[in-house]
């Protein structure tokens, strides 16, 4: 014959309720949770840690390709005025313009660039190309500021000056902006590339020979 009294169940030990919690199946499903998250984790870490080394490698080889090009495009814009210095000179009875100024209000962008001064900034520097719809437009906006990033030191000179043209410079980037070189134009058309002090040296001889030419004279 069945107890009519109701059953008391025991209150489990505190190590009972332990093992009761442990072996639930909740627990053990966020016990494989954490169990993945902790996989993931790990696989993150040692992704980045193997990744990395890559990423700076691409990061350098794209900063390194973007100096090449800025070198280059600096460089041929310099050439680019070279040709525009030596036409000025050609229809001036052999004289350079007294600055770049003059240069771009008689017309020297008509055909190259006619409404647009980017051939005399540096894509390395700060300056961006001026904009206009005429020459004069064009040679106001180059003495504003911001829309020039060489310095023309051609005055006074005429084709039939320099003695060593390859040796002569009619204009320098004002940088440093090619991790401390410039492009230095020459008056035979070239533009080098040179360290600040070889920059400093040529300066230094030109002025010396202009000394001594106005001494001459």
């Amino acid at each position: 014959m069945d107890d009519p009294r109701p059953s008391i169940r025991r209150p489990l030990r505190e190590d009972e309720r332990i093992l009761a919690y442990a072996t639930s199946p909740r627990n053990q499903a966020w016990c494989w949770i954490r169990q993945v998250i902790k996989v993931i984790g790990a696989i993150a870490v040692i992704g980045s840690i193997v990744t990395a080394p890559w990423i700076c490698d691409e990061l350098d080889r794209s900063r390194s390709a973007r100096h090449l090009e800025n070198r280059a495009l600096c460089q041929g814009g310099m050439t680019l005025i070279g040709c525009m210095l030596r036409e000025y000179a050609n229809d001036h009875g052999g004289r350079y313009p007294g600055s770049l100024r003059a240069l771009v209000a008689d017309g020297c962008l008509r055909v190259i660039a006619p409404n647009s001064l980017e051939v005399f900034v540096c894509p390395a520097s700060k300056d961006r190309p001026g904009q206009g719809s005429t020459s004069g437009e064009l040679a106001s906006r180059l003495s504003e500021g911001g829309h020039l990033s060489y310095v023309y030191i051609g005055q006074g000179v005429s084709l039939s000056d320099p003695s060593d043209p390859e040796d002569t410079p009619l204009l320098y980037d004002e940088g440093p902006n090619h991790e401390g070189q410039r492009y230095v134009l020459f008056a035979d058309g070239h533009a080098r590339l040179l360290t600040d002090q070889q920059t400093s040296e040529v300066l230094a001889r030109h002025r010396t020979k202009q000394r001594r030419e106005s001494l001459s004279q």
